[in-house]
């Protein structure tokens, strides 16, 4: 048995534009007011959730200074604001550690760098990060910027100490149509980890549920092909047996729960979910992380009795107006025999009067 420890962000939304009207506008459902549609019309620049430069920094010298004392980085979608190469190039700097002077005070920023750190990083995208902008399109799904930016691997570095990365096709990719697969392998000790990363944002506007209600900003969909490809290189990881592979499935959008112990609204489901969920049960998954609705979760969804947790980490440091603040997590966890045991979390949060994140409290189970 090895223990394994990951810090899971998710939801940094970084733009070019640091907060825009201080981001009265986090959510899709605020779409529908009075006072947002007449900034809409009347021409305004709008941006929608961005980010609080200072939290930020903040993040970065925590992460920085714990890099020691984790074993890899998960950050579960929504780097960027935008799939504009000038927001993503932001988000991209921030992990290098290279960031404008305007953000400390007139000088270079170089002391923090996420990437490059020795701390094995794990990346991939979000809704946001796949918004792009035409003369005939506003924010619509499907952009590809961000391969363009971070690589087709979704990874800044080839090569990373002690995280191995494979895919289909070659490079850190399982290639499909779309390109929506990647998967990632760690060692510890006698106990290896694989997490496979899944992009299940839109494709296409009409493929939302909500299309009068901009449901396309903010929905994802399960597509067969993806969740077959994803189903089908989980199980060819499950036969190998020296060692057991242990799997965790990083997702941006939370599957739905049967409870509604999330309580996510419907411009924010992943449409779907429960393909999913039956895929995740019959490749014996013992753990969901994911983003996407700015609020740190736990919960389990079901299929055919068998339990799956699913951890949601909260936004790291897009301006928050949900009450929930920003903060990410610390996770523990046992791997025996390629399985996921015992799970604990730890909440760092933001603390508005010193300006650092801290750990609220001790592990505590899940």
């Amino acid at each position: 048995m090895e223990t394994f420890r990951l810090f899971h962000l998710s939801d940094l939304h970084f733009s070019a534009k640091e907060i825009g009207w201080r981001n009265e506008i986090v959510s899709v459902g605020s779409f529908f007011s009075r006072w947002t549609l007449s900034k809409l019309f009347s021409g305004k620049i709008f941006y929608p959730s961005t980010f609080d430069k200072d939290v930020a920094l903040a993040a970065a010298e925590y992460i920085y200074r714990e890099r020691n004392n984790v074993d890899a980085l998960v950050i579960t979608g929504d780097l960027a604001t935008t799939g504009d190469d000038q927001d993503l190039t932001v988000a991209r700097n921030f992990l290098l550690g290279d960031v404008p002077p305007s953000w400390k005070g007139g000088g270079f920023l170089r002391s923090y760098p996420i990437l490059g750190s020795g701390l094995n990083t794990v990346i991939m995208p979000g809704n946001h990060d796949r918004y792009r902008t035409t003369r005939r399109a506003w924010l619509h799904p499907g952009g590809q910027g961000f391969e363009v930016v971070f690589d087709r691997d979704w990874s800044l570095l080839s090569e990373q100490p002690g995280l191995k990365v494979h895919g289909v096709g070659g490079g850190g990719r399982a290639l499909s149509d779309p390109d929506s697969v990647r998967f990632f392998q760690f060692t510890k000790g006698t106990e290896r980890v694989l997490i496979f990363c899944a992009d299940f944002t839109l494709r296409a506007p009409h493929d939302s549920c909500y299309q009068s209600n901009f449901g396309y900003m903010g929905q994802g969909r399960v597509y067969l092909d993806t969740v077959g490809l994803l189903k089908d290189l989980t199980m060819v990881a499950r036969m190998c047996t020296r060692p057991k592979n242990a799997v965790i499935w990083l997702i941006h959008f939370p599957p739905e729960d049967t409870d509604q112990q999330c309580a996510t609204c419907n411009n924010l489901s992943l449409l779907d979910s429960e393909y999913l969920i039956e895929a995740a049960a019959e490749c014996q998954v013992d753990l969901f992380l994911a983003g996407h609705i700015h609020k740190q979760r736990q919960f389990t969804v079901q299929c055919r009795g068998d339990p799956i947790r699913v951890l949601c980490a909260g936004t790291a440091c897009s301006v928050d107006e949900n009450g929930d603040g920003n903060r990410f997590g610390r996770l523990e966890f046992d791997v025996c025999e390629g399985r996921v045991g015992r799970l604990s979390l730890q909440d760092i949060a933001y603390n508005d009067q010193d300006g650092c994140f801290r750990a609220t409290g001790c592990m505590s189970a899940i």
